[in-house]
């Protein structure tokens, strides 16, 4: 990921709003529950908006594109239970229906539950960025691979000293590369490299158009088939 999913502030936001919770519920008098309300009825309010407002203290954006939206979609679904929680409990203390050391205390449960779950988001996040960093680095040197040969046979084709069974040799070769599956193989790995780097040698050294290196090209061509044989049995 382009910023690794920290989590110091969700512990800041959660351990302050849990202690200051947790306080309140200790200090207070029992003759002044109701004196209480509004105090529960801000801090839920704040939590209920904090809960929103944790996706810009994060920041989304600054994760790759993979991890943002995984943890967007994972996290809005547990955010709108969490509101609803949030929200029925301001309702139940606005019209005197719950005892608001209950409500405190689940307060206390609905912010750890919901802290859990952004801990297992983030996890989840990370992890989908991670299988997705590797299928993208796996697919990097047969990319340019493709394109190499590509560009290989199309400078072939048009080389006027080059035979017409040279040009279907190195055609049918591009065709075939054309078409490979990519591989987290390490020999596999090893073997584009080898295509590629034969390839490459090919296009700077312009042996395709050199008479006098005939027997090398065709020495070249043979390598590269070969290889292709050998990278196209493995998955």
């Amino acid at each position: 990921m382009k910023e690794k999913f920290s989590l110091n502030k969700l512990y800041i936001f959660i351990g302050i709003a849990a202690a200051v919770t947790a306080i309140l519920l200790l200090i207070m008098p029992k003759a002044h529950w109701l004196s209480w309300r509004p105090v529960f009825i801000i801090i839920a309010a704040v939590l209920f908006i904090g809960g929103w407002a944790l996706p810009f203290i994060y920041n989304l954006k600054s994760m790759d594109k993979v991890a943002g939206v995984t943890i967007g979609a994972v996290y809005f679904k547990g955010l709108l239970i969490y509101s609803a929680a949030m929200v029925l409990l301001i309702l139940l203390v606005l019209i005197g229906l719950f005892n608001l050391k209950w409500a405190f205390a689940l307060l206390v449960l609905v912010l750890i539950a919901f802290g859990l779950f952004v801990l297992l988001s983030g996890a989840l996040a990370e992890h989908v960025s991670k299988v997705a960093q590797s299928e993208m680095e796996k697919t990097v040197v047969l990319d340019e691979l493709k394109s190499k040969a590509e560009a290989l046979s199309e400078l072939a084709s048009a080389e006027p000293g080059l035979s017409v069974e040279t040009k279907q040799t190195i055609k049918k070769i591009a065709q075939d590369i054309r078409y490979l599956s990519p591989s987290d193989n390490p020999q596999a790995i090893a073997q584009e490299g080898e295509m590629l780097s034969v390839i490459e040698t090919l296009i700077d050294t312009d042996m395709a158009s050199d008479p006098a290196q005939a027997a090398e090209l065709s020495k070249a061509l043979s390598s590269l088939k070969r290889t292709f044989l050998q990278r196209k049995n493995i998955y």
